[in-house]
């Protein structure tokens, strides 16, 4: 190793760039995507590639969680980091310096308080959203468009069945936020009613479907999904279109 490798720069800076990389993926990114860390460093212009390269080493070798078992002690993380990844005393006080401020008591106290914060704030709030969808129907030499513009409300009715639904993504990211849960509902209905438009539209052969009678079924199945996942709706809108034959 040539002379001068030894010096890690800008500790404090990249304990904050890991820091925001934790409130925004949670802790257990670290463990499970430890290369994804690496190359988020790797695309900073200031994070240099051998000490990306050296946090990674610590990062395969469980040196967060470990350090948890240590209480977070400084020298105790630095023997560990030369012992479990076989780098010098050098530059396992470095890396352990970098630690100290990304896992600070400040920082780990947060934490804790953001602990299911995106769930109560999800749970407390009603939400909205939008959802348009347009198929063709194809017979012979025309085809007919058909589609629905709606606007949905709802808020949460029962609390432990979000939970039960979202528990894998707590368990990944505790401090997940309102936004991103509200995203995992709204993928889950756009994909419900997509499938569903689907066959209303290819449901006949001979016939074009008329995108103006489907708000029955948009409406069955919004009280299904709400029902299922513990939401009330609050309101709806619901606008259907069909175009005229249009030649192929």
């Amino acid at each position: 190793m040539e002379k001068g490798e030894n010096t890690m720069k800008n500790k404090e800076r990249i304990a904050e760039f890991l820091q925001v990389i934790a409130d925004q993926k949670g802790l257990l990114y670290f463990n499970r995507d430890a290369y994804s860390v690496y190359q988020e460093m790797l695309e900073t212009d200031w994070i240099e590639p051998k000490t990306a390269r050296m946090i990674l080493i610590t990062l395969l070798a469980k040196i967060m969680e470990k350090a948890e078992l240590l209480e977070y002690n400084k020298t105790a993380i630095t023997a560990l980091i030369q012992e479990e990844c076989g780098l010098t005393e050098k530059i396992a006080e470095e890396i352990s310096a970098i630690y100290a401020v990304f896992l600070s008591a400040e920082n780990r106290k947060r934490w804790n308080c953001k602990k299911d914060a995106g769930l109560d704030e999800f749970c407390e709030k009603s939400w909205h959203f939008d959802l348009e969808l347009e198929r063709s129907w194809y017979s012979y030499c025309v085809h007919v468009d058909a589609e629905i513009r709606t606007t949905i409300d709802i808020r949460v009715d029962d609390k432990r069945k979000i939970r039960a639904e979202i528990q894998a993504e707590l368990d990944e990211n505790p401090w997940i936020t309102a936004e991103s849960i509200l995203t995992i509902y709204t993928q889950k209905i756009k994909i419900g009613i997509a499938d569903d438009f689907e066959r209303y539209v290819q449901a006949e052969d001979d016939y074009p479907p008329e995108a103006e009678d489907y708000e029955g079924n948009f409406e069955e199945i919004i009280s299904e999904f709400c029902d299922r996942y513990g939401l009330e709706l609050l309101d709806y809108s619901f606008v259907g279109m069909t175009s005229d034959y249009i030649p192929n």
